[in-house]
């Protein structure tokens, strides 16, 4: 495969990844995922661009699955359209807000800190 070829067929799955992301967040919505029943979320790094999934693993347990490594978050409360989360050893607050499609965290304040969008949410009734 030349050069070409190889940077045509990332584009085309730049394409198709572009199209599953907007799919994906529209989909969530019409399926009724919202702050009070979802259980996985993905957005995207902003410093490396990366997919970055936030698993919820049980009991008020939230996993990040980061460039920077996996860290662990406490959920801290839920509204009709947001989870609150804490990772206490980092000090880190974060809100996934599915009527924005959006993710803030920072320290201790979600607010004062970085935005990412999200690209797909889902609800899943075994991670209870």
């Amino acid at each position: 495969m030349n050069t070409k070829s190889i940077r045509t067929t990332i584009g085309i799955f730049t394409v198709i990844a572009m199209a599953f992301a907007v799919f994906s967040v529209q989909e969530a919505s019409a399926s009724g995922v919202n702050g009070t029943n979802v259980t996985g979320t993905t957005y995207t790094d902003p410093d490396s661009g990366q997919s970055v999934p936030i698993k919820r693993t049980g009991n008020g347990v939230w996993v990040e699955y980061s460039p920077n490594g996996q860290f662990q978050f406490t959920e801290v409360q839920r509204d009709e359209w947001s989870v609150y989360l804490y990772d206490a050893n980092r000090g880190m607050a974060m809100q996934i807000d599915l009527h924005q499609k959006k993710i803030t965290y920072g320290a201790a304040d979600p607010n004062s800190g970085r935005i990412s969008s999200i690209f797909g949410a889902y609800s899943m009734t075994s991670a209870s």
